[in-house]
């Protein structure tokens, strides 16, 4: 059995960048999904980059652009040979069925085991 990282450790331009695409995303989104990008090193994963993916949710499907992640995912190795997708990104609080459809996707993605972050932002914390 693999045993997944014990430690994450995630620069704030991550989570800025979360932030703002979640601000910017479409009005009939509900919320931000995307790849986070960073290395694994002896137990701990470092999340230095992140990229928001395009996607359709409703209460009947969703539908993610996978093949623009796996694009801009090795664009991102191109420039920086030692960065990997360590895993996805939610923004807010939503989990439900297609979480793990999501989950999924991204599980094929990552080399080593896989992490997943899910981010609180003003909108959802009912502060905005």
């Amino acid at each position: 059995r693999v045993r997944g990282p014990q430690k994450l450790f995630c620069t704030l331009v991550v989570l800025f960048n979360i932030v703002d695409n979640y601000e910017r995303r479409s009005e009939n989104n509900r919320r931000v999904i995307g790849t986070l990008l960073g290395r694994y090193d002896k137990g701990t994963v470092y999340v230095t980059e992140c990229f928001a993916v395009p996607h359709q949710e409703t209460d009947e499907e969703v539908s993610m652009d996978m093949e623009y992640a796996m694009r801009i995912g090795e664009l991102q190795k191109k420039v920086n040979t030692n960065m990997y997708t360590v895993g996805w990104y939610s923004s807010g609080i939503i989990i439900n069925e297609y979480s793990s459809l999501i989950h999924a996707f991204y599980k094929c993605q990552c080399p080593t085991p896989y992490i997943s972050l899910s981010t609180l932002t003003s909108r959802n914390r009912g502060c905005g």
